[in-house]
């Protein structure tokens, strides 16, 4: 898994050595004309005229070079980059007087529908099953997903940056190396996240499902993103913690350079800060395939059983050797009574093998 997350990281850095044929910003670039060295010629000047004549060539040598250079430029894949970063000018040209408005058009559009979207539909969430019924959860009983939760994240905030520039200036930014790699980099956990996923519902046999995902309800948003079947867990945490930060940062840098209206807006994160996340990222993917293992399966069909059996009307307890009847009616949330018989084997060979007690 470690291995194919690294093969994806190398096939998308490499996008940056494609090349395409044409690009849409060369209609606005002015024509680069070149003039050929001419060899000159003064008998009367000697020495002096033959060393004006080599320091002619080599300015020439340099004009030449510098406009092959452009021509290659013309035809990479970020051409359209190079030239908004040598020529920020043309990105403001035609900024509207005011930036409220394009703040609220872009924060409407991106931001509020997409909370929309996390909120009220499974976009961001894990699959859960529910253990009794073997029943797929309601919506708002699925755990938030912590990977899906980052891509959510940057396209939230990269989307709104690049929304709100188009409705300032009319302009369609080309994106930069470091957005690229963002989303890309946000995808690939996502997608390295699913397959995990996958591969640990296949291997659970059993027709309860046990994964830690399913034991119990949604514990809310950040429970659920920082928790793993051992509770909250550190690299989660740092996963997290990073990413807000570097989001935040994101976003300040924007609207600082927007604000002074002179280079290009979206900023380049240095080697050191793409490589922090990717780490991060791999450290969530690397521990994710360790969950759910065949060495925590008896502890998890206990805590699913455990959690998810209907109680009874009154159950009847021992304490301080006196029989008290206790309403379990008072619990807050109260398991399904339709359990699966798959689910009813699960528990009575659990109380046989002596690891539940006999009165749940």
């Amino acid at each position: 898994m470690i291995k194919a997350i690294i093969v994806f990281g190398m096939t998308l850095a490499s996008l940056t050595g494609f090349s395409l044929d044409k690009s849409p910003i060369d209609t606005i670039k002015k024509d680069v004309t070149t003039t050929a060295p001419t060899t000159v010629r003064d008998t009367t000047k000697g020495t002096s005229s033959t060393n004006t004549t080599k320091a002619d060539n080599k300015t020439d040598s340099s004009k030449q070079a510098a406009a092959k250079k452009e021509n290659l430029d013309s035809t990479s894949l970020f051409s359209d980059l190079t030239y908004q970063r040598q020529h920020p000018e043309i990105l403001y040209a035609h900024k509207v007087n005011s930036k409220v408005l394009p703040w609220l058009g872009s924060l409407l559009l991106v931001v509020v529908f997409g909370l929309f979207l996390m909120f009220k539909t499974g976009l961001c969430r894990d699959l859960s099953y529910n253990p009794a019924t073997n029943q797929l959860r309601e919506l708002k009983e699925r755990p938030y997903s912590h990977s899906r939760m980052q891509i959510f994240w940057w396209t939230l905030i990269i989307l709104t940056c690049f929304s709100f520039f188009y409705f300032y200036t009319g302009f369609l930014l080309a994106l930069n190396p470091t957005i690229i790699l963002l989303l890309g980099g946000g995808l690939a956990t996502s997608i390295f996240g699913t397959m995990v996923d996958n591969s640990q519902m296949e291997e659970n046999v059993n027709s309860v499902p046990i994964r830690h995902q399913d034991l119990e309800p949604s514990k809310g948003l950040f429970a659920d993103i920082l928790s793993d079947e051992g509770g909250i867990s550190i690299h989660r945490f740092q996963s997290l913690i990073f990413n807000i930060i570097f989001g935040l940062g994101f976003v300040s840098s924007f609207v600082k350079l927007v604000n002074a209206g002179k280079e290009y807006p979206f900023i380049e994160f240095e080697n050191w800060q793409l490589t922090l996340l990717g780490m991060s990222a791999a450290g969530y993917l690397g521990f994710k395939s360790f969950e759910n293992s065949k060495g925590t399966k008896t502890s998890r069909q206990v805590e699913a059983v455990t959690k998810n059996t209907a109680p009874a009307k009154d159950a009847v307890v021992k304490k301080d050797e006196a029989e008290v009847k206790v309403n379990t009616r008072s619990a807050a949330v109260e398991p399904p009574t339709n359990e699966s018989v798959a689910f009813k084997n699960l528990k009575e060979s659990l109380v046989n093998k002596g690891l539940m007690d006999t009165t749940k």
